[in-house]
């Protein structure tokens, strides 16, 4: 059995608290946690709780202070006629946001953040083109079939606007017009819309709108923004166009926040646009000499020169253009997804250490030690002192399992521990999700927006980290010690003890008893556990199951002198019932006959088979994809239900369409099911089908293969919901030194359909295995395109 044993010294909150927890499982050694609050005591920053494209009701809920806007989309919103161009996420189309109504979109954001009480932190397009639309609002392509010629995929609801790759060549179209879809913009056009969200919402010392974010991960507008930015930008050039804009901002508002420069990841840190683009299509990756653009600034890697030089300009200037130095950051070994395989469980569990420890080296192909905050802290102490530091988006993936929920609490805690200034993770959890309610443990776990404590204490543990965390810290309110356990571990139930040793001169007015709040495998829900009672000795005894969150409140002084010890707790709030997620199979059936060729409908019959739950208002979606895992069809059905009774243990809807392919070759079917709006994936088969095209030889009767697989088994559908808009896309095949792009992507939910992002059509340009892994962005989240 394992025991955790906290033992606290105290003068009080004095602060001298030490807690001991052991910890000991089957066949395994205690483990010990102390907690002393004289050591590396520091305070913990709220922005740390931030979120992306939040809706007022979550934002609330999970009592989070800032919302970003953010994303592929916002890097080209035109605010004077309300729409973006989505880019590589979707087909490079320029789509209205609704309203004709100027700046509508961005002000809807910022009163959305505003009810809740949080800040919005907006978007400023950094690129030389924004999105237009056509006569009626309609939507405009930057790679027209009919002016470009036929590609390799396209928009089926907008059947002229293509991924930009020829099908003759298999290469990327170049020479364009960015006016197809765009119109210029610069700093003066820009500078317009500050004007207008300063006369709106008012400066932003007021806290409405404090934060202006300087366009998003410009090192890869090469890739997805490649029909306006076909060229990866240099630091210079990044320097110049940071240095304009923050100018501007500042110029009409001295109050703002700038935030940048938004870097992707671990390659966007290092190497400027320009040098990823060179390293990519020369195939230089792992070469020891230096690439271009790096070369001419003296070797110095691209984030570390850039902060050197918004500190020069400062020191000749006087004034601040920079506030915070922003990137983001998702695990590269596969952990943002859904997967909940053990394998992919227990990497997840350990990845999180990519954020902090010195000694773990990211098991991906980035393969260093990242330790991403310190390294961040070091760069900023040393080229720009006083900058704060934010990670934009992160996300560890599986929202809609245990494991997702203990890696977003791991990552809180982590944040708080290691004085990281601001996060927002991409995006805000689907509130039906337990990584959502992880977010509740810190920010709001009893419903009353009690929060895990503002005062950061330190933590010693003999645990494995990579099976439990503990952190603890002061509540500056009330001076309760909040201490959170996360246990990671898949298995067995950890049984715990907890030991808490203070002044007997203060012991029974201050600690009495403790309460304990649960979030676990066993409910949908945070659970407020039986207050525990603490021996004459100081010991509480409980257990914690395996993937829980545990919170641990121990009042203070200040607390007990106002109010009386818990002797008689009252009991645990009731909960809504624990809603069972609904779980589905497939059965695939080609109803061709075996010889397809050139010209001739695909037909397929699809029986989707619930076997648990119900679902109401869902979207049962089918896709098509190449042998270059590019998706050439995609149709779906919105406002689908299955309800099971008391009498049947499945229920089944059959589907059936049809399809003409455009060039021979093999082809793959997939098949997903999504809660409304794309709001959760409750299953996807990425192997539903597969087929093969060819123009009929009349000399050759040899009938080609084309096999539908029987329906997967339980173990290979996905049993976790991802919260994206859609199923994580497959990758086109890339060099084998080269990692596919691991990107967001979001739905271009302003359409008559809910339409899932296309996946990048070319491979991204990384080093060994570089793979930039988020979804599209939507910056509505949750609904990313």
């Amino acid at each position: 059995m394992r025991t955790m044993p906290i033992r606290m010294d105290a003068k009080y909150f004095a602060l001298l608290l030490i807690a001991l927890l052991m910890v000991s499982l089957t066949s395994a050694q205690p483990v010990t946690i102390t907690v002393n609050s004289n050591l590396n005591v520091r305070a913990i920053n709220p922005l740390i709780y931030g979120v992306a494209s939040g809706t007022a009701s979550a934002l609330a809920d999970l009592n989070v202070p800032l919302n970003r806007q953010g994303g592929n989309p916002t890097s080209r919103y035109n605010w004077i006629v309300n729409a973006d161009n989505r880019g590589s996420d979707w087909y490079f189309e320029s789509i209205s946001e609704g309203s004709s109504t100027q700046g509508a979109y961005a002000d809807a954001f910022v009163n959305a953040s505003q009810q809740a009480g949080a800040s919005a932190m907006l978007t400023v397009p950094l690129l030389p083109y924004v999105a237009t639309l056509g006569p009626s609002r309609s939507k405009l392509a930057s790679f027209s079939i009919s002016k470009y010629g036929l590609q390799t995929a396209h928009d089926v609801w907008l059947p002229d606007a293509g991924n930009g790759i020829s099908a003759l060549t298999s290469q990327a179209i170049t020479g364009n017009n960015p006016l197809d879809a765009n119109v210029p913009s610069n700093s003066t056009f820009q500078k317009a819309w500050i004007q207008h969200l300063f006369n709106t919402w008012g400066a932003a010392s007021r806290g409405t709108l404090k934060y202006f974010i300087m366009d998003n991960e410009p090192s890869i507008w090469w890739q997805t923004h490649r029909d306006v930015q076909p060229q990866g930008p240099t630091m210079d050039q990044v320097l110049e166009r940071i240095l304009e804009y923050a100018a501007m901002v500042k110029s009409v508002d001295p109050s703002a926040m700038v935030v940048g420069p938004e870097e992707w990841g671990w390659n966007g840190y290092l190497y400027s646009g320009a040098d990823q683009q060179y390293r990519s299509t020369s195939g230089t990756w792992n070469t020891s000499t230096l690439p271009p653009d790096r070369a001419a600034h003296g070797g110095m890697y691209y984030l570390p020169w850039l902060l050197s030089q918004l500190n020069a300009n400062q020191q000749q200037t006087g004034q601040r253009l920079l506030d915070f130095f922003s990137v983001h950051y998702y695990p590269q070994g596969g952990e943002y997804s859904s997967a909940v395989d053990t394998a992919t469980k227990l990497l997840r569990n350990r990845s999180t250490r990519d954020l902090w420890d010195p000694n773990y080296v990211s098991q991906s192909w980035i393969n260093k030690n990242v330790t991403l905050i310190p390294r961040l802290q070091g760069w900023v102490q040393q080229y720009y002192p006083g900058t704060k530091i934010a990670l934009t988006e992160y996300s560890w993936g599986a929202d809609a399992d245990m494991n997702g929920a203990t890696a977003q609490a791991d990552v809180l805690g982590i944040f708080g521990r290691e004085g990281l200034d601001a996060a927002t993770r991409w995006s805000c959890p689907n509130q039906l999700t337990p990584t959502y309610q992880a977010f509740k443990m810190y920010r709001n776990y009893d419903g009353l927006h009690s929060t895990f404590g503002d005062i950061s204490v330190n933590v010693t543990s003999t645990a494995n980290t990579d099976n439990l965390s503990v952190f603890a810290a002061i509540r500056s309110s009330d001076k309760a010690l909040t201490i959170m356990v996360v246990n990671k571990m898949l298995s067995p139930a950890v049984a715990t003890s907890v030991q808490l040793m203070v002044p007997s001169a203060t012991s029974s007015a201050t600690t009495t008893t403790a309460q304990v709040w649960s979030l676990s495998n066993a409910s949908a829900y945070i659970q407020q556990l039986p207050y525990l009672p603490i021996s004459s000795s100081g010991l509480i005894t409980t257990s914690l199951p395996p993937e829980s969150v545990t919170l641990f409140v121990v009042r203070g002084q200040a607390a007990a002198s106002t109010a009386s010890p818990f002797i008689s707790p009252p009991p645990p709030p009731s909960l809504p019932s624990t809603p069972t997620p609904p779980t589905f199979s497939t059965h695939t059936q080609l109803l061709n006959p075996s010889i397809l060729t050139l010209g001739t409908a695909v037909s397929v019959e699809v029986n989707v088979t619930l076997t648990k739950g119900n679902l109401s208002n869902g979207i049962v979606d089918f896709e098509i994809y190449n042998s270059s895992a590019h998706k050439v069809d995609q149709q779906f059905i919105t406002g689908q239900s299955f309800q099971l009774s008391s009498a049947t243990t499945s229920a089944t809807q059959t589907y059936s369409w049809s399809w003409v392919p455009l060039s021979t070759g093999s082809y793959s079917v997939q098949i997903g099911v999504f809660g409304g709006g794309w709001s959760v994936d409750y299953y996807w088969n990425g192997k539903a089908g597969n087929f093969s095209v060819v123009i009929l030889d009349t000399h050759n009767t040899t009938s080609p293969s084309s096999t539908i697989p029987p329906p997967p088994t339980p173990s290979s559908s996905k049993s976790s919901p991802s919260l994206k808009p859609s199923p994580p896309q497959p990758h086109p095949p890339l060099p084998s030194h080269i990692p596919p792009l691991l990107k967001k992507s979001r739905s271009p939910d302003s359409s008559p359909f809910n339409i899932k992002p296309q996946s990048s059509p070319f491979p991204r340009a990384h080093p060994p295995p570089l793979t930039v892994i988020r979804d599209s962005h939507n910056k509505r989240h949750n609904h990313k395109p």
